[in-house]
């Protein structure tokens, strides 16, 4: 099983924030700063899947995921208060590729 670092971005102190990592087809945590509302994520190399609902750090994908076609973009409103969103999981559909985030206010 592969141990997966969740990307931290609890911190981030501006809106928007641009994050970039390195994705497998293990679904990779993305920790979500407390004022964040939108999320939005793609890979210009790969297809990738978006998930939160039943989504692990490290894991294959749940079956509730979005599939998100290469080139693409897909953005979330995440909610707020009781219904916030606190991560979301990101996994490329095969092989590895640069996964790019946002997330706003």
């Amino acid at each position: 099983m592969e141990k997966i670092m969740a990307e931290d971005l609890t911190g981030a102190t501006t809106s928007p924030k641009f994050h970039n990592f390195i994705g497998s087809t293990n679904t990779t945590e993305i920790k979500l700063p407390p004022w964040a509302r939108f999320f939005s994520a793609q890979c210009v190399t790969k297809d990738i899947f978006v998930c939160n609902e039943g989504a692990t750090d490290g894991q294959a994908p749940p079956f509730h995921k979005s599939p998100v076609p290469k080139g693409q973009i897909i953005q979330l409103r995440i909610g707020q208060g009781m219904e916030q969103a606190m991560s979301m999981f990101v996994a490329c559909q095969d092989g590895t590729g640069e996964i790019a985030v946002i997330v706003e206010e």
